[in-house]
């Protein structure tokens, strides 16, 4: 048998499935915003919503042209669009966060990796950490990332396109 010169279904193993967490704790820290016309007011304290989400499994039995790109379409899978909570110190939104663009950053850690041989594999480790800020407790969390929750962790269908 020779080495692969495609990638997929067929050998992804999965080493840890997709987990996916979420926290929140309290960070005490002033923010001031303005009221009405000229009325001032600080809070003190925020609530910070993370949502966590890992994932580890590997390509195996490549070659090292396909193992490369393999390697290189994992990166760009795995570089997210990512959100950061931005305060409303004046306006219609004074007193709140707005979820605004944050750029897309790597999630993931992927490694081209030589086996014996000829044959190479291409480990990937999703580690994803989404955070929000809130003035108000959310009972849901999940609901804060809505976008995040669709992303997609190579499951079933065929990557080498």
């Amino acid at each position: 048998m020779g080495l692969l010169t495609s990638y997929g279904e067929a050998n992804r193993v999965i080493d840890q499935d997709l987990v996916k967490t979420y926290s929140r704790q309290r960070v005490y820290q002033d923010y001031t915003y303005v009221y009405g016309i000229a009325e001032i007011i600080t809070i003190h304290s925020v609530w910070e919503y993370h949502r966590r989400a890992t994932k580890s499994y590997r390509y195996v039995g490549m070659d090292r042209d396909t193992a490369n790109a393999c390697a290189a379409a994992m990166v760009t899978k795995y570089t997210r669009a990512t959100k950061i909570s931005d305060w409303n110190a004046t306006g219609e939104l004074a007193g709140t966060f707005s979820d605004v663009d944050g750029g897309a950053i790597p999630m993931a850690e992927v490694a081209v990796v030589h086996v014996a041989g000829c044959m190479y594999e291409v480990h990937v480790t999703v580690n994803e950490d989404d955070v929000r800020l809130r003035v108000d407790v959310v009972n849901d969390v999940a609901s804060l990332f809505a976008t995040e929750n669709n992303r997609d962790y190579d499951t079933d269908e065929d990557e080498d396109d």
